[in-house]
């Protein structure tokens, strides 16, 4: 329980970090996130240039960097509470608890909460130009199915954590 406990509170601290960082990205460009918007947005508005790529690349990866640093930290920090003979079962359920609640506050809070009320409220930064009579929506299955693929490509993640830390610690 002990271990669980460690997991959650380091996801929970990565979920503000990662929400934060995340919604500075949209606020900065909302188009870094031209992808996620409805078919009826792309419809009207360019893609992203070969210059919005690059950026979006850069501001985007140490958000990419945080969606491996806080599971690995869970794991590193269960492992040191076992004196460094943690199984490869418990780091891997560390690091798994911990992406899990990244992931569960990514779907929840930002894109259901935030980007929900932010559809209704349609502040001036989140229209994209182009798009101004557009009706926003957020596709909620969209959005749920992004959460399950989430959560396999977490798994996959917790399992090289966990087997590289035992293997390395």
């Amino acid at each position: 329980m002990e271990d669980l406990l460690v997991a959650l509170r380091i996801g929970g601290v990565g979920s503000l970090v990662v929400g934060a960082w995340l919604l500075l990205m949209l606020r900065m460009s909302p188009r870094f996130f031209l992808r996620h918007f409805p078919e009826e947005v792309r419809a009207v508005v360019p893609p992203l240039s070969p210059q919005e790529r690059r950026t979006a690349l850069l501001v985007g990866s140490p958000f990419l960097f945080a969606l491996v640093a806080f599971p690995a930290w869970a794991a590193v920090e269960v492992n040191g509470a076992h004196a460094g003979d943690a199984s490869v079962l418990t780091l891997v359920l560390a690091a798994f608890a911990a992406w899990t609640m990244l992931n569960l506050f990514d779907w929840l809070i930002v894109d259901e909460l935030i980007l929900g009320v932010a559809s209704r409220v349609r502040p001036r930064w989140l229209i994209l130009a182009g798009a101004e009579d557009v009706p926003l929506r957020i596709d909620h299955a969209y959005h749920a199915v992004g959460f399950a693929k989430g959560t396999l490509g977490g798994a996959v993640l917790s399992l090289l954590i966990g087997a590289a830390i035992a293997a390395f610690a």
